[in-house]
Parts: structure tokens; sequence; C-alpha cells
């Protein structure tokens, strides 16, 4: 390839990786961000590698990659999933309880698990000093988050709600039972005193999930601030709301959304039952809370929204 290389020759160049040398999509890019990266260090106009064609060419090279692995659709861990784990927990041992205390953090705060265990390079451990415990409230202090462009900083307060998954209840008992109790130590500790990994978070949600009926498959640390985004519309939450308390600065808020497009008719339907003194037997959607807690990744094509 010449240098410079104009838009035509990295068409050419990377169909040919494609279709000649049967290199994956992957691998075509990197190499493409290596010829730019020469061309940059030579003073030459790296523009051609910003063009639409090319982002075409490469679109088409990605859609029809045979090494692309599909992309599997994590499922939410609603509250109400949340409180069937609770159940299977064992409450003597620290290995279980402290990843359940921070899966009950990361749903009620919508938190990515980068912000609250430890993920190196890119997570920011949430450390004891960073958390403020009042009689009502926690004020979690996160250093870095992903729409945090500046490391400026957010603050996330946290009430009690006096029940078995109140979040106060469960970051407090989990920085009680912590080995180390040093204000730089992590808050969410292994039994040796060690931050929890994000390695070892994911590994104690799957079996959870397993141990409670729920499935596995499709669950993973993300399925916390899925849960919470899922959780909060399905009792009626404005999506205006949910974007403000998971921190989103797009619409990529609605593809944490699960089962609740109908939400609106459900709402009213709710709210008519309650001024008309009767209880509702769902939680919203049509659905009960134990069919909430069972969604799973063998069963969820077979939910499907109720309609009055």
């Amino acid at each position: 390839m010449r240098l410079p290389p104009g838009v035509y020759d990295l068409c050419r160049f990377s169909n040919d990786m494609f279709k000649r040398l049967h290199k994956s999509h992957n691998v075509i890019k990197n190499s493409l961000t290596a010829v730019r990266s020469l061309v940059v260090q030579c003073s030459l106009d790296p523009s051609p590698f910003d063009s639409e064609l090319l982002a075409h060419s490469m679109k088409g090279i990605k859609a029809q990659d045979p090494k692309r692995a599909p992309k599997t659709k994590r499922l939410p861990i609603t509250i109400w999933s949340l409180e069937r784990c609770r159940s299977v927990v064992c409450s003597t041992d620290l290995s279980e309880t402290i990843p359940f205390h921070a899966m009950v953090v990361g749903v009620h705060g919508l938190f990515r698990a980068s912000e609250i265990v430890s993920k190196p390079p890119y997570g920011a451990c949430l450390l004891r000093k960073h958390v403020t415990v009042l009689h009502d409230r926690v004020i979690i202090h996160l250093i870095r988050s992903k729409t945090d462009s500046y490391d400026q900083g957010v603050d996330i307060t946290l009430y009690a709600n006096y029940g078995p998954l109140c979040p106060v209840r469960h970051i407090t008992a989990a920085m009680s039972a912590a080995p180390s109790q040093d204000p730089e130590d992590a808050v969410f500790q292994s039994p040796k005193g060690t931050p929890l990994t994000y390695k070892s978070f994911q590994a104690s949600i799957k079996c959870f999930c397993i141990r409670a009926g729920i499935g596995s498959a499709n669950y993973s640390t993300h399925s916390l601030r899925i849960g919470g985004a899922t959780s909060l519309m399905a009792l009626g939450y404005s999506a205006e709301n949910i974007m403000v308390l998971g921190r989103w600065k797009s619409l990529a808020y609605a593809d944490y959304i699960r089962l609740c497009n109908d939400l609106p008719q459900r709402v009213s339907q709710t709210l008519g039952k309650a001024t008309g003194g009767a209880r509702p037997n769902s939680a919203s959607c049509g659905y009960s809370l134990d069919e909430f807690a069972n969604f799973n990744s063998s069963n969820i094509a077979g939910f499907t929204p109720f309609c009055a």
C-alpha cells in the first residue's frame, strides 16, 4: 500500500484481507489502525481513514464476518429476581454475603460493576472513604465513571427503605463484615480482605441465579444496571427519571429496559385497582412477582406483554 493511502486504497485493502486472506473484521480493523498510526507519524493526511465510504465498507465486512460471535442479550436482575436470589445466599459465608450486598447496591444505584468492584485497568474500585453513612441514607462518591469524561466525580445518594433489600442496610453490612476496616480499603472485600474482583463478582451472580432457579447463561454484572432500569420502569417511573438516576447522557438507557413496552396501560390499571380498594396481583406488565423473578434465558421468549 502506497503512502498516503486514498479512500479507495483502504477499501481495496480491507476487502482483499477479508475475501482473499479470510481475515476477521477485528484483524482488519486493527490493521487499519496500525496504518493510520504510521500515516500520522509521517505527518501525512489521515482523513481517508475517517471517510464514510470506508466506514460503510467495514460495516459490510462486519455483517458478513463468519467469525463474529453473535451478541447475547443480557437479561435483567430485577428487584424481584434479587429477592429470589436472597433466599439462596448462605448468611454465614462471607464469600456469598459480600457479593450479594454488592448486587443489592448495584440494582438500587444502577451502578456499573466497574464502579463498585475491582476491574483494572479501567475501573475505580469503591473505597470505604468514599462512602458516607447517615441515619436514613448513604452517599456514595464515584471518583470515576463512564460518562464522567473529566473524572470530576459524582455523588450518588441511596435512601433506606427498611426492607430486606434496603441498600443502606446492605452496604453497611458489607462494611461492617469487611476483614479490613482501613478507609483506603475496598467496601466490598473477599474473606481475605482483598477487593472483590469483577471476575469473582460475575461468578457469584451466575451461581446465585442458578441456585435460585432463574438461569445463568445471559446474566452478568451488567444485569444489575439493566435490572435497576427495568424495575423502575415497571414501577411507573418516567424515562426522564430513569435517565437521571442511571446517569445516562443519551437515549442509550432505552436498550436497558426489558418487557415493559405497555407500561402506561399497566400503570393506569394498577392505579385504578388501588383506588377501588383491591390489591393489585401483579407488579406491572401483567406479570406476577413470581413471574418477574422467574425470567431467564430459557423461558423469556415465552413471556408476552399482557393486554386487557
